[in-house]
């Protein structure tokens, strides 16, 4: 099992890595930073557990989508590169 450590250092080598395409890094990072900002989210976080679920499930499934954007051998670049750390 991978710690939280090797991937935080996987994603951070995607997103500087000049080759991942815009849209990816937009996915990436800044996606999920503006949605877990927002004051609009698709469950009002006044609802008591629900409102914080949603914040839970969509922001990983946007980074999730933006390492699917990049490319196959940039991953394993990128992979490779953290288990050497």
């Amino acid at each position: 099992m991978r710690s939280l450590k090797s991937y935080y250092l996987f994603w951070r080598t995607l997103y500087r890595d000049k080759r991942t395409p815009w849209r990816a890094k937009f996915f990436l990072l800044w996606f999920p930073l503006l949605y877990g900002i927002s004051p609009l989210d698709l469950l009002p976080d006044a609802l008591p557990l629900l409102g914080i679920m949603d914040d839970i499930v969509i922001i990983p499934l946007f980074i999730a989508l933006g390492i699917h954007l990049v490319q196959k051998n940039l991953k394993q670049e990128a992979r490779g590169e953290v288990i050497d750390v």
